[in-house]
């Protein structure tokens, strides 16, 4: 009967060989009986400290000098004499003679039955005078709404009642004008939320009426606007 035994592990002994050497490796290194050749350097700049550090300001740009005027001559100027003249006042008759105009004798009464003045009515001895108002040009329509605007805002009144309880809003109001600036509709298109401040915005607008014409050449009637009156205290 053959015996057999176990082969040698050449591979366990292999590394606990490798670990030896390592770990005798470190403690040389440790010790200081091995240093290695390999040397590390590390580079230092050093800097004078003695002197501080001094800002640097450019220096102006060099102005260049004015150009030297050249020599002046001298002009010798003659004299000349003005003689003196004495201006004397001469009287003319024929200026100082006063004129005299007669005025037109006026009867004590007349009758004016047989004139005919355009705006001019009589009634009972009394005269009336109707003056019309000129037509105010517009050049665009810009000027156009702002004569509006200040306009109704002319006739706004703040309500006494909404004043007192110091209510404030802001009232969007559309309005209609006809040719000869009547005003032909009227209506609300966003309410403050209190009756009385919408009813002033109506108000305002119906006094303002009429407007002036709106322009021929800039609108075509009849004329839609809508305007926002702002009720607020100051």
């Amino acid at each position: 009967m053959e015996k057999t035994g176990k082969r040698p592990n050449f591979l366990l002994w292999g590394f606990i060989l490798i670990s030896l050497v390592v770990h005798l490796l470190v403690f040389l290194h440790a010790a200081g009986i091995y240093e290695s050749r390999a040397i590390s350097y590390i580079e230092l700049s050093m800097h004078p400290l003695d002197k501080p550090d001094v800002r640097k300001i450019p220096r102006p740009r060099r102005r260049e000098q004015a150009p030297k005027a050249a020599a002046i001559k001298t002009v010798q100027v003659k004299k000349v004499h003005i003689p003196n003249i004495q201006v004397t006042a001469m009287e003319d008759p024929k200026l100082q003679k006063k004129f005299r105009i007669d005025l037109p004798q006026l009867p004590g009464s007349m009758d004016v039955a047989g004139f005919s003045v355009p705006g001019l009515t009589i009634a009972n001895g009394v005269a009336n005078v109707q003056v019309h108002e000129a037509p105010v040009e517009f050049i665009n329509a810009k000027d156009y709404f702002e004569m509006l605007h200040l306009r109704i805002y002319s006739f706004k009144r703040y309500p006494e009642s909404a004043r007192s309880n110091h209510i404030e809003g802001r009232v969007k109001v559309q309005f209609v004008l006809s040719a000869d600036g009547t005003l032909t509709d009227i209506k609300i298109l966003k309410s403050s939320r209190h009756k009385r401040l919408d009813e002033a915005a109506i108000e305002a607008i119906q006094r303002s009426a009429p407007f002036p014409r709106p322009p021929s050449f800039i609108f075509k009637t009849p004329v839609t606007l809508r305007i926002d009156i702002l009720f607020e205290l100051a």
